[in-house]
Order: structure tokens, then C-alpha cells, then sequence
């Protein structure tokens, strides 16, 4: 090979790794940015509430959604319910309460979707490791008076996850891309409430949003909570606190029976109020009774008592579904008069990593804050629900 020969190759092989270089970083930047635009896109609650609302107006589905009602303000937010779904009832939470929820063995084999799983957590989402979870199966009615009942399952988290995740990406793609255009999941999963009560997309894990108020004197204030940023769903949303996916029981075979609503209450009031989660991972972990914070948490022990002695009146208000993930939700209120939970709560205070910030929003003088935050569709669906028939059932009381 004579001397140009060797220059040429050697030029054409330096271009060819400057080339394979520039590809490489091309397609990094191309990735990071696709990345944040998909984080940007799952953050915007508003965008996303808007687009699911045009969604349904679009499929004639729209009377599918809750007409939210805050004070003289009411708006459709992207949360399906029926009117015979919306129950207000006191529920009884003492130590010999009756449940609505039954746990009933069932298949755990559904499928998971580890890549679309893997790609969440790139994209910087705090996502828990697998672990036992329940479902909603079905729900009952005994008859056209009596409030509903709920038969849950179990499965694994990430079975869960998967399906929230294939939902809530099909919505991203359609809001990034501004059309709303088909979405072929949605269609057979949430296209109506006629066919999300059906539950033929299985599983969805059952959410909790209780939305607590704390009375003293003539004033009444609710909490309302600003979720993490580092959420997987709803990330810088306003919420009612406690709001929680439902989790097992885990007894370690020592033969406790309690009730699962009220277990996953004052688990979450003692973890998302008090950050109590590290011990309770911690006593899961070391097959210790799952029960313990009943008495090693004083905030749970003076709600427990508030409970009993009728200082705090808790009360189902009804059921719908997240139109954004699918997942089913049951909502409650929970009005307090003890002067020791209200001191605790608003005293003690200290959030876990799934919250940003607290309010005490006060119902005689700053309802308009809940009006704005409904207005610009800041709100939690769920939350937003649970809000606005527990704003009824109060004005019902002649409270607020």
C-alpha cells in the first residue's frame, strides 16, 4: 500500500469514528431530551386533566365525569362515577367495625412489563420494589339502598404498575403531541363508567383519599397536601391527605384479623403525617406484628381514641375511577374535634418523602384557594372528589 492509500485509510477511518462519535451523541442528547419532555409532559397535571376531559367530550362519554363542586365554582374533572355511586354514610371504624372490603384468595398471574417499568425509573421516578398488593376484583351492590361492597384480591405491585403505566403513557403521547387522536387501551379498559364498573382490565390496585378536616370552635380547616415531585403519578398535585393505594395485611401467620380500610387509614396518617415509614418497613421486614404503630405511635393512638369516644366522625362518601392511571377509588372524610389529634396535626407535623408541603386551608376564610386550585385543574382527581362530597356533607351539617 503506497502512502496516499495509507493517508486515505486513515482518514476515511478517523471520519468514519468521528461519524460513529457523533451518532452516539446525537442519539444521548435525542434520548435526554425525549426524557424530559416525557417529564414534563407526566408532570403537567393541568395539561393532562384537560386533555382527559376533551377526551370524553369527544367520545360522547362526558356524562361519565364528575361535576366537581367547590363552594359556588363547579367544573367536570377527568374522574368517572356514577350519581347512584355517590353515597354519604357514617362509617364505623371501632374495634369490632364490619367491613366493606373483603380480601379473598385469587390468580396472581398477570403479566409485567419490567421495560416499561426499567424506563420509569430512568426517567427519575421513585418506583418501590415488588412486592405484595391487592386488587380490586369487583363490587357489589346488595341491593339499590345499600351502599357498595368491594372484593379485593392479590397480586404483585408491579402487575399493578404495568397496566398504570401503559394507560398513563398513551395519555402522555396524545397530550405531547397535542391531538386526542385513538387510544385503543383507554377504549377497552376506561371508555365509560358502564364499562370501567365491568373491571375487565385487570388488576388496578384500590386507592384511598380521605380528606380530613379539623374543627375547633367556629372554624373549620381542611388539609391539603402538594405531592412530591419524585411521584410516579400526580407529582406536584394537590391532594387530600391521607391518599394511598390500598396494601395487604401481612400477618406472618399470626392469625390477625382487622379491618383493611382502617389498616391502611392510620398506616398511611401515621406515614404521610408523621413520617413513620421507615419503622413500618422496618417492622415488615423483621415479620413483627403489622399492627404494632396501634400503640407505639401516639398520633394514631389519639385518633384511635377519637374514633372511639365520636371526636372524629369518619364517613364513606363514594367511589369512582382516575381516568389518568385507572385506579379505582374510594373516598371518605374524616371530621375531628379532639383537641389532642388537632394538636398533633397541627403541631407535629412532619411529612414523608411523597409530600412537598402541607396547608391548613380554613373554610370560613380562604375558600377561594380551593376554588383556583380547582379551577387550573391542580387537584388530584381522586382528592378533588373526595373534597367536594365531603364539602357536601358538611354544608349538609351546616359547617361550612
Amino acid at each position: 500500500m503506497n502512502l496516499p492509500q495509507m493517508l486515505l485509510g486513515a482518514l476515511l477511518g478517523q471520519t468514519a469514528t468521528a461519524a460513529v462519535w457523533a451518532g452516539r451523541r446525537y442519539y444521548s442528547r435525542w434520548t435526554q431530551k425525549r426524557r424530559r419532555m416525557k417529564m414534563q409532559v407526566s408532570r403537567d397535571t393541568p395539561a393532562n386533566s384537560r386533555w382527559l376531559v376533551n377526551y370524553y367530550e369527544q367520545t360522547k362519554a362526558s356524562d361519565s365525569l364528575y361535576d366537581c363542586r367547590f363552594m359556588d365554582f363547579e367544573t367536570k374533572i377527568p374522574f368517572i362515577t356514577r350519581k347512584e355511586w355517590c353515597v354519604d354514610c357514617r362509617e364505623d371504624l371501632g374495634d369490632d367495625c364490619s367491613s366493606r372490603f373483603s380480601f379473598v384468595a385469587g390468580n396472581l398471574d398477570f403479566q409485567i412489563d419490567t421495560a416499561a417499568i426499567e424506563t420509569r425509573k430512568r426517567l427519575g421516578q421513585n418506583i418501590w420494589l415488588d412486592s405484595p398488593a391487592v386488587y380490586l376484583d369487583r363490587v357489589e351492590f346488595p341491593s339499590e339502598q345499600a351502599s357498595p361492597s368491594f372484593i379485593l384480591k392479590p397480586c404483585s405491585y408491579y402487575s399493578i404498575l404495568s397496566n398504570i403505566i401503559r394507560l398513563e403513557d398513551e395519555t402522555f403521547r396524545n397530550v405531547a403531541a397535542g391531538r386526542v387522536g385513538r387510544a385503543p387501551f383507554r377504549e377497552g379498559t376506561l371508555p365509560n363508567a358502564t364499562a370501567a364498573i365491568r373491571l375487565l382490565t385487570k388488576p388496578f390496585g384500590l386507592g384511598g383519599a380521605v380528606a380530613v378536616f379539623l374543627k375547633s370552635g367556629s372554624d373549620c380547616k381542611v388539609l391539603i397536601h402538594e405531592r412530591s415531585e419524585l411521584l410516579a403519578t400526580y407529582p406536584g398535585a394537590k391532594a387530600v391527605i391521607p391518599n394511598f393505594g390500598f396494601e395487604p395485611i401481612v400477618d406472618h401467620g399470626l392469625g390477625i384479623h382487622e379491618d383493611i380500610f382502617r389498616y391502611n387509614f392510620l398506616r398511611e396518617y401515621a406515614e404521610e403525617l408523621f413520617d413513620y415509614e421507615d419503622l413500618v418497613q422496618a417492622a415488615a421486614s423483621r415479620q413483627i406484628d403489622p399492627l404494632w404503630f396501634y400503640g407505639h405511635a401516639p398520633e394514631v393512638k389519639h385518633l384511635r381514641e377519637a374514633i372511639r369516644n365520636g371526636s372524629c366522625t369518619v364517613s364513606f362518601l363514594g367511589f369512582g375511577f382516575d381516568c389518568l392511571n385507572g385506579v379505582p377509588i374510594v373516598a371518605y372524610s374524616a371530621l375531628i374535634e379532639s383537641p389532642e389529634v388537632i394538636g398533633d396535626v397541627t403541631k407535629r407535623t412532619r411529612l414523608n418523602w411523597e409530600g412537598s408541603g402541607i396547608r391548613l386551608v380554613s373554610l370560613n376564610h380562604q375558600k377561594h384557594e380551593l376554588q383556583n386550585w380547582l379551577r387550573d385543574g391542580s387537584f388530584h382527581p381522586g382528592g378533588a372528589f373526595a373534597l367536594a362530597r365531603a364539602l357536601h356533607r358538611l354544608e349538609g351539617l351546616g359547617i361550612c
